[in-house]
């Protein structure tokens, strides 16, 4: 006992001489014009986490006090939280290699010494060239060919939804959220892959998502917790993250049976799966394996949750619902002819469908925000430059209800994406996908398979919900996840010759 006392003591005293002499060197001061959270020594103003565990309900909290721009202190390393459409420009829009990099500080505390790290959170010229050569796998050319793909999965969920429909025999449902992110994770496997899995019908698959699922949630605990990447506290943590690592394992090793399959010819050769592009590329087998993991990490509740989302938004406005029902019959009469699929053609003609879906993206925003770490300094304004070392947060869960660029907030209203109301904002004012250099690589992408997952659903189905605005609470999980099932009721459209 009172050596594991003595232990503990001398590892505190030992971590904070270190920190004592680490900060004499580092230098790096917040300009005196941006607001900071109040800091204590050492721990700077890590205290103020403690106040809850929702991160972006906190950062709105502090965003309320101090402004679209303030500073946080951790562990003596500034973070610059900005919302200012103006401030994410510069940040955003430049193309200086300082300004491009993400810190690793987290990354590295959730991952294992040996875990690859690819496109998503890589950083110089390892980045920059892969992200070369993944972007030909989401060209226009090779999104046209994962429409089948999409139209495929699409009709699959359909099912699904009456099947849970039928069970139901009239009340309301709650699974919907789990059938789109079951949907949004076949479609986004089957599009890196090639291999069209089955969730819950095979072992084998239903492992990969139980994996994926637990290293998401650890990454959460992690993000939210920014203790856990500082000596001694990450050390309490090691079994969490050799788990992590465990999971992480086998997935590769399930991504890797599909590989061996790709290059022995087994795989189906009419589909140009992304790894099908790579491995085409000469790109090598770990940089492969790395890239389909966070492909996939990244690809899934992106449109699963958006999805849900709009789905849950347009229930409770039943007139923009309608709008968006009679567009995509419109369509869906076009396409009797091709098998009941959706074409990339038929896709854009979803003109109010798609702003519907960007202003529930305004709403909710499922990514809230994207960090930087300057290895250049970055000004803001003439008199406002950020030294280097500072970590940059775009904040743009509240860039998306700046009363600014989006008056009146609160209100729904698509027609803040007509394109006369694009022109007049600043285009930094909204960023789903990021933008810049760094935007999410598969934005388009996205958009084209939430088009035509809720093409198919408001085809089907009239959607009502039980809940509203005000119940329904989402929190930071990665991504922004509903604390409870969102609860809908369902029509079927039997009427109509589908």
């Amino acid at each position: 006992m009172l050596f594991s006392t003595w232990f503990l003591l001398s590892t505190v005293f030992s971590f904070l001489v270190f920190h004592l002499l680490w900060r004499r060197q580092q230098k790096i001061i917040l300009p005196e014009c941006i607001p900071m959270l109040s800091t204590l020594p050492l721990i700077g103003s890590v205290h103020h986490f403690f106040e809850g565990r929702d991160l972006v309900k906190l950062l709105r909290k502090w965003q309320m006090k101090l402004g679209t721009i303030f500073g946080v202190s951790l562990f003596g390393i500034p973070v610059v939280v900005i919302s200012e459409p103006k401030y994410l420009q510069k940040i955003l829009s430049s193309s200086e290699p300082g300004h491009l990099n993400r810190p690793s500080l987290q990354t590295t505390s959730v991952f294992p010494p040996n875990f690859r790290f690819g496109l998503l959170p890589g950083n110089g010229e390892a980045w920059k060239s892969q992200r070369f050569v993944v972007g030909k796998a989401f060209t226009h050319e090779a999104l046209k060919t994962y429409l089948p793909t999409l139209n495929l999965h699409a009709k699959q969920l359909i099912s699904e939804v009456k099947s849970v429909l039928a069970e139901n025999k009239g009340e309301p449902i709650t699974q919907l959220q789990d059938l789109l992110l079951l949907a949004s994770m076949r479609i986004v496997i089957h599009v890196v892959t090639g291999k069209n899995v089955q969730g819950n019908e095979n072992e084998e698959s239903s492992q990969f998502l139980k994996d994926f699922h637990s290293i998401e949630a650890t990454s959460a605990k992690f993000l939210v917790s920014p203790w856990f990447a500082v000596p001694p506290f990450s050390w309490w943590f090691s079994k969490e993250r050799a788990e992590v690592g465990r999971k992480g394992a086998n997935m590769e090793k399930f991504f890797q049976k599909i590989l061996e399959q790709c290059k022995n010819g087994e795989d189906d050769s009419s589909f140009r799966s992304m790894m099908r592009v790579m491995l085409n590329q000469g790109v090598c087998d770990a940089d492969l394996l790395s890239e389909c993991f966070w492909l996939t990490f990244a690809g899934n509740n992106t449109v699963g949750l958006t999805s849900l989302y709009t789905l849950f938004i347009l229930a409770l406005h039943p007139e923009h619902q309608e709008k968006c029902r009679e567009e995509v019959d419109e369509v869906f009469t076009e396409v009797k002819g091709k098998d009941g699929n959706l074409t990339y053609e038929d896709i854009y003609k979803l003109i109010y469908l798609e702003r519907c879906i960007k202003e529930s993206q305004r709403r909710i925003t499922v990514v809230p925000g994207t960090v930087r770490k300057l290895e250049t300094p970055l000004k803001l304004e003439e008199n406002l430059e950020l030294s280097i070392g500072t970590i940059v947060l775009s904040f743009h869960d509240q860039a998306h209800m700046h009363p600014k660029a989006f008056p009146n907030p609160e209100k729904y209203d698509p027609d803040r994406f007509l394109p006369e109301n694009i022109h007049s904002r600043n285009s930094y004012a909204f960023t789903p996908f990021s933008a810049g250099r760094r935007d999410c690589i598969g934005g388009k992408m996205a958009m084209m398979e939430m088009k035509i997952i809720l093409a198919f659903m408001l085809r089907h189905f009239e959607f009502e919900t039980l809940d509203s605005y005000d119940n329904v609470e989402v929190y930071y999980n990665v991504s922004m996840t509903p604390k409870r099932f969102i609860r809908f009721r369902l029509k079927e459209r039997e009427h109509l010759n589908l």
